[in-house]
């Protein structure tokens, strides 16, 4: 047998490349192999899809926290809560929550709930105070458990990441045994307070990221939080639901200046639209996301005009910022046409979507100076679908074209015939392209489609726009890709979520589309069918009878979930 410096590096490696199931084999060989398998296999638990997907995957989420929460109780063979890098409470709580509303469960909640585990699970219902109080009870348990075994062997506690769904003040003693934590995950910003920062300050030395799902009515204590840091550490802040979060805490975000690579702020409302000016002295931004909650008040461009000035100051500056998202954004079109053009901006991503202003017309031409775009995500809302080729379409193709490096592509401009060969020949490291038109009546049939074919590296083609497209269609488009050999379409994806059901392929079509895909690709095809519903006025999905193969290699260890709970 090989040596087990060989074996370690095995193991390393299929936990590099996520390989659960290999790394389960690896377990099953020997208890010297378990030993080297298991805690790495634990150690990126988060990342599999009993966890990520939970909603998908609920048996085997039951399964990986029934032996997780049971070796806390140290009725395990193995210590894994003592391997794991991230607690997601969150997921946890996710959980608890379908299997309390969800009547398909029942057998899962019992399965969950059998011993040793039934003192810390609330009465399945949906009570959320008793989720709350078993959720909390699980992180004190899991946390103590892994503290004491630290402790034993005289060493830090591992865990990186903690997620905590609950408002709850028990934070910050949670957080003082957790030195390695470099990430914090909170439903409720309201726990981001002062004392809960002074514990990360004195016991977390390498906090670097810190996310929020909800921040109302705390500005304030969320500018406290933030100052109350060790100055110039925090690398990434999220809020996924800003409220009236605004002046108080853009100005505290600048004691970590320096430091601040990433920042997201979503729904944001007028008191914030006012103030983001505020934000002008963080010029370390690497990735930056702003997006407006949707509602009709916000500030005009003439009532802020001082501070749409300093936005442009501001984001003319930050030569690192290299991903740039705008959604429901106000003068954002303005916004955008000022800032593109700066010699100092190098952005590879941008995302721009549902921006609420007049279209500025100068934004392609602004557009055709990020010549390192890899990423492009632009939906303008703009009605010209009775202008032919008007200007601002080939404006903003020839600023694309001037894109060589682009390889995504996600747009509601209408494509022609000549567009598609002008981007074959522009653009030969495009591998993905999603259309979204805005207009029910413009829709992609077999001749737009079979022009892709073209494209030399093409990976994915996402139809969001209406299609009546033929199985004949599909076969001509796959053809002309299988032509070239020196072509990469490896794992092709098509993506077709507006088909027309009049044009519906039938199963013995759709077999044979997925058979070449499959055999020459190693591809995957996606068809939702949509027909148009006199009774609502518009198209609605129709369930489609047969069933999609999935050629998706996936993670459904059931039996090894089983086994490792040992209960």
């Amino acid at each position: 047998s090989f040596p087990q410096e060989i074996w370690w590096l095995v193991v390393q490696q299929l936990t590099n490349r996520l390989d659960f199931d290999g790394l389960f084999l690896c377990a099953r060989l020997s208890r010297g192999m378990a030993t080297l398998a298991l805690p790495l296999l634990y150690s990126i638990h988060d990342q599999s899809p009993a966890s990520k997907e939970y909603y998908r995957h609920p048996e085997l989420s039951v399964r990986l926290w029934r032996s997780i929460i049971a070796s806390a109780l140290g009725k395990t063979l193995y210590p894994y809560c003592c391997w794991i890098k991230v607690l997601k409470l969150g997921v946890l709580y996710g959980l608890h929550t379908r299997l309390s509303y969800d009547d398909c469960t029942i057998g899962l909640w019992h399965e969950f709930a059998e011993a040793p585990l039934g003192d810390l699970c609330a009465v399945r219902s949906l009570d959320t105070r008793g989720k709350e109080r078993s959720i909390l009870e699980v992180g004190d348990l899991v946390l103590s458990c892994i503290r004491a075994a630290a402790s034993h062997e005289d060493r830090r506690v591992g865990l990186a990441s903690l997620e905590c769904p609950v408002n709850t003040d028990r934070l910050a003693s949670w957080v003082r045994n957790l030195s390695c934590v470099t990430s914090l995950v909170v439903e409720d910003g309201a726990v981001l307070t002062s004392d809960l920062a002074r514990a990360i300050r004195q016991n977390c030395p390498g906090l670097r990221v810190v996310d929020t799902d909800i921040a109302r009515d705390t500005d304030e204590g969320l500018a406290a939080f933030l100052k109350c840091l060790e100055p110039n550490t925090l690398e990434s802040f999220i809020v996924e639901q800003m409220g009236d979060i605004a002046g108080e805490t853009f100005k505290a975000l600048c004691a970590h200046s320096r430091s601040l690579k990433r920042l997201e702020l979503f729904q944001l409302e007028r008191p914030a639209f006012e103030t983001l000016d505020k934000l002008a002295n963080c010029l370390a931004l690497e990735s930056l996301a702003l997006g407006g909650d949707g509602k009709p008040d916000y500030p005009t461009e003439d009532e802020c005009l001082e501070v749409v000035q300093g936005l442009v100051r501001w984001l003319q500056n930050c030569a690192s910022l290299r991903k740039l998202e705008l959604c429901s954004f106000p003068w954002g079109f303005k916004l955008l046409t000022q800032i593109l053009n700066a010699p100092s901006l190098c952005l590879t991503c941008l995302n721009v979507d549902g921006l609420i202003d007049d279209f500025d017309g100068e934004l392609y031409t602004s557009l055709s100076h990020q010549t390192r775009l890899r990423e492009l995500t632009l939906r303008t809302g703009v009605d010209d679908f009775f202008i032919e080729r008007d200007q601002d379409h080939l404006e903003f193709f020839d600023a694309i074209c001037c894109c060589p490096e682009l390889r995504e592509l996600a747009t509601d401009e209408l494509f022609t015939f000549e567009d598609v060969e002008n981007i074959s020949k522009a653009l030969p490291k495009l591998e993905s392209i999603t259309l979204v038109p805005v207009f029910a009546d413009w829709g992609v049939g077999d001749d737009l489609l079979v022009r892709f074919s073209s494209l030399s590296n093409l990976k994915r083609l996402t139809i969001s726009a209406f299609s009546n497209i033929s199985a004949a269609g599909l076969l001509t488009f796959l053809e002309n890709m299988k032509q070239d050999g020196n072509r990469c379409h490896e794992g092709l994806q098509i993506k077709m979520t507006h088909q027309d059901d009049r044009f519906r392929l039938s199963k013995e079509e759709e077999a044979l589309v997925r058979s070449v895909l499959s055999t020459h690709f190693k591809g995957r095809l996606t068809i939702t069918y949509r027909e148009f519903s006199d009774d609502v006025g518009r198209w609605v999905e129709v369930n489609d009878d047969g069933e999609e193969e999935n050629t998706d290699t996936e993670f459904t260890g059931s039996d090894f979930l089983h086994m490792l709970s040992g209960v």
